[in-house]
């Protein structure tokens, strides 16, 4: 995991589309105060834009959005009190990686209209995230290293198989009921004992139906409403379909590896990285809590 991964997995860059007004607070109220500083609804909304957290309701993404909003604040004013400098040509390179994100100077043109951004407040946006990001390089990466010899916890691994089906929840009724029909048919030769990777080359629209459904060992992501209900299953068992804002599931754990302790050097690579993203997250939570106690931080209610 690079040094600025960690800071992006926290701060979301501003130029996103806007989310659809049922969800949309409202942009003039000041929702929290960090110190002298105000978030304001427009800063919520653009957060919630690019929050990707379909099984929260419209007030649980608020309040989520507004908690991120209030650790990047802490974050930054933690590195202007330490005068943390980035220097200019980092953000002009920043922002050509930015432009090249785009399909077309219109596109990005357009999405910073949606946002109320100009190329000045842009620039600013950029140079925050950056001194944030230096900051973090300073508390978080630079604190969490780990020697090949330590003794680290690895995390439960669940061998995920899948069956998916593409329908959104607003979707005309008869494609959801034919959606459903095919995922009750799919459940329903599971439960009569047909192989799960058989079934899901059949009705799967994954990309790795090819290969049976098979996603390999994954650990579990508390904000993804379909890994929580994989690891809720015992090791061979079936889901039932479950409903998300993205399609239709059936999940297997085909095979579930418990926590246990290893060398860190024995770690395969994708564990490695698992292992490390875990310090740096406890590591970065502790110094955003440490920062919040010296910090006079209101949620208006």
């Amino acid at each position: 995991m690079s040094r600025f991964m960690i800071a992006a997995a926290l701060i979301l860059l501003v130029v996103s589309c806007a989310p659809p007004p049922d969800i949309a607070p409202d942009i003039s109220a000041v929702l929290a105060t960090v110190g002298q500083a105000r978030i304001t609804g427009v800063e919520v909304q653009r957060m919630m834009a690019g929050m990707d957290r379909p099984e929260l309701s419209r007030s649980q993404l608020q309040q989520e959005a507004i908690e991120q909003l209030i650790a990047q604040e802490l974050l930054y004013q933690e590195a202007r009190r330490r005068e943390i400098e980035v220097a200019e040509n980092e953000i002009s390179g920043h922002l050509d990686l930015l432009r090249q994100e785009f399909l077309s100077r219109d596109a990005l043109e357009e999405a910073k209209r949606e946002n109320g951004l100009d190329d000045e407040k842009l620039r600013q946006q950029v140079h925050r995230k950056l001194t944030i990001a230096r900051l973090l390089d300073e508390e978080v990466y630079a604190k969490t290293a780990i020697g090949d010899a330590e003794m680290v916890k690895t995390p439960r691994q669940v061998h995920e198989l899948y069956i998916y089906r593409k329908v959104y929840p607003g979707a005309p009724r008869a494609k959801r009921q034919e959606a459903w029909r095919k995922m009750q048919e799919a459940l329903d030769r599971l439960k009569a004992g047909a192989d799960f990777a058989r079934v899901a080359e059949d009705y799967s629209q994954s990309g790795l139906a090819k290969y049976g459904g098979d996603a390999g060992f994954i650990t579990l992501n508390p904000n993804s409403q379909v890994c929580k209900a994989l690891f809720a299953l015992g090791e061979g068992q079936i889901s039932e379909i479950i409903e998300t804002h993205w399609g239709l599931f059936i999940l297997q754990a085909q095979e579930i590896r418990p926590e246990m302790m290893r060398v860190y050097a024995e770690l395969s690579p994708k564990l490695k990285r698992i292992v490390l993203q875990q310090r740096m997250q406890k590591r970065l939570d502790e110094f955003v809590e440490e920062l919040r106690r010296n910090t006079d931080v209101q949620i208006v209610s």
